[in-house]
């Protein structure tokens, strides 16, 4: 009897976890857009931005194409900097003159970051070029905040703009 009793309870849990599982595939297949639903997330920031921003549809345009342009210009340098990320850890497998490796691997890092950092700061002053004054008080508030963000020091290729 107590063996009958004890199944019955394991049977209780596993279904409650089958009905979870359940639950949670429904709501990233059904309900959602699926597991890889955030990756709208990059559509989602500019149109938050537009909106933000009031831009006209003309604005709205052409600011999507600089930002296309602008991303495909940083790839390779994101790219690089991702591979240079990859070499400077593995110095950590070294057990012996890693450290000076190490240092110069950082300073090429640094230099990619700076980079990349310019490239991106010539790209927002392009684009604060192609708002009306209105509009650039808002972009001037708004970009600091959102280039802020912790998120946005990983310099994947999505760049959030």
């Amino acid at each position: 009897m107590r063996i009958l009793a004890q199944n019955k309870w394991i049977l209780a849990l596993l279904a409650l976890l089958l009905v979870a599982n359940i639950s949670l595939l429904l709501g990233f297949f059904v309900f959602n857009d699926g597991p890889d639903g955030k990756r709208g997330g990059r559509e989602d920031n500019f149109k938050a931005f537009s909106e933000k921003m009031k831009l006209t549809p003309a604005q709205d345009t052409l600011l999507r194409k600089m930002k296309q342009e602008h991303n495909d210009r940083m790839k390779p340098l994101w790219e690089e900097i991702r591979k240079t990320k990859d070499t400077l850890y593995r110095q950590l497998g070294e057990p012996t003159g890693g450290d000076s490796a190490a240092n110069v691997i950082s300073l090429r890092l640094s230099a990619l970051n700076h980079e990349a950092d310019m490239r991106t700061f010539r790209h927002f002053q392009v684009v604060r070029a192609a708002c009306t004054p209105e509009q650039r008080s808002i972009f001037d508030t708004l970009i600091p905040k959102w280039m802020s963000r912790p998120w946005n020091s990983g310099r994947k290729p999505s760049g959030k703009n």
